[in-house]
């Protein structure tokens, strides 16, 4: 159902495809040289969730960009010293790892630019999610592959919001933003009391955020589709999820084509100069220098490097992970466990897990004690609290706190 914008002729060859790949029907819309609307449209899904053999009614395009689903994706702000960029794809997970709830051999990580800070920008999600994604886009073929909620408008001090598709996409920041369900958006909504809150495109709130929102918000774009208020953002993204073994078909052709280039080079010199021997003893040791250099440890990459707690990242993540429903559970015990970890500065995050009504939290401290005390306040709130596997080092003692419900 491809729909004219523009009364562009339809021969008008499109330079982008741009398609946000949420919900049943993905909606579509080709952009020429220009940046002028040329069609638009949605796309029918088959039963397994991929592009219906039979439905392929898009224009063909140069670049094809794809907005996911951001709750699957966090962003990260690092700490990451400026390197090389084979040393920066090793080290990028070593980095992260503080950041993720889970394993971080479970997880894809990519690089973006720096901030004003110097620090490096940074996006992770599950490989698993990465690989359900990109095999349901084998049609499509897509040369790079965003969060949606990355792509809303925004500027400082403002809480941008839109709603598509039952969740909530919000971005709060430069390089903080994320998708949730309703009602977890509506318990968000808290934190953000400081800041001025703008509601984009031509679908409204949802009534159950409607008290929340109400005198509140600034209505931008209503007669608007989503999509189309995304497009600036998503063409100016210099991030793309894919990389590694997601790498782009366009990339993968190009970086080819150019090995190809500089292999034929590397040819007439090696047999122009004669110093093929030298050269490949230089290249073993590089090899074998690089990779030592990934066997090391994120504190021997980066003596001296403090973790950063971030409780609040660590929540948006385990909330996404976490299936329909189970969140409120999560906020609830969290409404109770945060101010005491609030009121403590000793105290720190590492990481959070939550299944089966039962917070799991890896904490450090200055000692034993400070645990121990925590797990006392907790339990003095009507809260199940224990502290398990308490270890005592140079730098402190960590453990993990077991929290949950009371019985009432």
């Amino acid at each position: 159902m491809n729909q004219p914008l523009n009364h562009a002729p339809a021969s008008t060859p499109a330079e982008v495809l741009l398609v946000h790949w949420v919900g049943d029907a993905p909606s579509w819309v080709a952009l020429d040289r220009q940046g002028q609307r040329l069609q638009s449209g949605s796309m029918a899904l088959d039963n397994a969730g991929g592009v219906a053999a039979g439905a392929m009614n898009w224009p063909s395009a140069e670049q094809v960009i794809v907005l996911f689903d951001a709750a699957h994706a966090s962003p990260l702000t690092l700490d990451l010293p400026p390197m090389p960029a084979q040393r920066q794809a090793k080290a990028l997970q070593w980095a992260a790892e503080e950041f993720v709830a889970g394993p971080i051999e479970a997880e894809h990580v990519v690089a973006g630019g720096r901030d004003q800070a110097g620090q490096l920008l940074a996006l992770t999600m599950a490989r698993a999610a990465m690989d359900e994604i990109t095999q349901s886009l084998t049609h499509l073929s897509p040369d790079q592959l965003l969060p949606d909620a990355m792509c809303l408008p925004h500027q400082q001090g403002q809480l941008s919001l839109a709603e598509h598709n039952g969740r909530v996409l919000c971005r709060w920041g430069h390089w903080s933003f994320g998708a949730f369900n309703v009602a977890t958006a509506s318990m968000m909504l808290d934190q953000f009391q400081d800041l001025d809150w703008v509601w984009f495109g031509q679908q409204a709130p949802s009534a159950s955020l409607g008290q929340k929102l109400a005198g509140r918000i600034a209505r931008v774009g209503e007669d608007q589709p989503l999509l189309e208020i995304l497009i600036p953002e998503a063409r100016r993204a210099h991030i793309n999820m894919l990389a590694g073994p997601w790498q782009a078909d366009a990339a993968k052709r190009w970086r080819g084509e150019w090995r190809w280039v500089a292999g034929l080079a590397l040819a007439v010199s090696v047999l122009a100069t004669g110093l093929v021997a030298v050269e490949q003893h230089l290249l073993a040791r590089q090899a074998s220098t690089l990779q030592a250099q990934v066997s090391e440890t994120f504190q021997s990459l980066f003596p001296g490097q403090r973790a950063m707690g971030r409780e609040r990242e660590l929540l948006a993540r385990e909330m996404a992970r976490l299936q329909y429903g189970q969140a409120a559970g999560l906020m609830e015990l969290m409404g109770w466990v945060g101010p005491v970890i609030a009121a403590q500065s000793n105290l720190r995050v590492e990481s959070l897990n939550y299944r089966a009504g039962e917070l799991e939290l890896s904490v450090s401290a200055p000692d034993v004690a400070a645990l121990d005390a925590m797990g006392q306040q907790l339990r003095g709130l009507n809260l199940e609290a224990s502290v398990q596997s308490a270890t005592l080092s140079g730098q402190g003692a960590s453990g993990r706190v077991m929290v949950r419900r009371g019985d009432s």
